[in-house]
């Protein structure tokens, strides 16, 4: 019927999860669905995405971790075309400032959720931390 299926497994001390669809579709239809997967799939052992990225498409790579005081984010973007991303750091309750690890540059964190707002260049990549101020 063309609807997404999900099938978690446990396996050992963490658990396998399966999206039967592919990545476009994922991307484009029900990126909701993807991150509540992540969600469930990381809470099996007590870990968290430490960013949501929104705007992002099949042809984009994201790294990101949890640093002290804070979180990083790098984005490769394997399309085209340029895109614009939201960068929104998860767990974060105080404001801050996002640093571009590659230029050096800073902006603070919008207001309310502390997100930056970002292009990535056709076949380029972005590097942002988040630190609490």
């Amino acid at each position: 019927d063309g609807a997404a299926a999900v099938l978690m497994n446990r396996v050992g001390q963490g658990v396998i999860a399966s999206l039967a669809t592919d990545a476009a579709a994922a991307a484009r239809d029900f990126p909701d669905i993807v991150r509540d997967v992540l969600d469930a799939a990381l809470a099996v052992t007590g870990g968290r995405r430490p960013v949501d990225v929104l705007g992002v498409t099949e042809n984009v790579d994201l790294a990101s971790c949890v640093i002290d005081g804070g979180v990083r984010a790098a984005v490769v973007n394997h399309g085209d075309s340029p895109i614009e991303i939201v960068i929104v750091p998860l767990g974060v309750n105080k404001a801050g400032t996002w640093a571009d690890l590659v230029t050096g540059a800073t902006k603070p964190g919008r207001t309310p959720d502390n997100a930056l707002v970002v292009s990535v260049a056709a076949r380029g990549y972005v590097c942002w931390e988040y630190k609490d101020d």
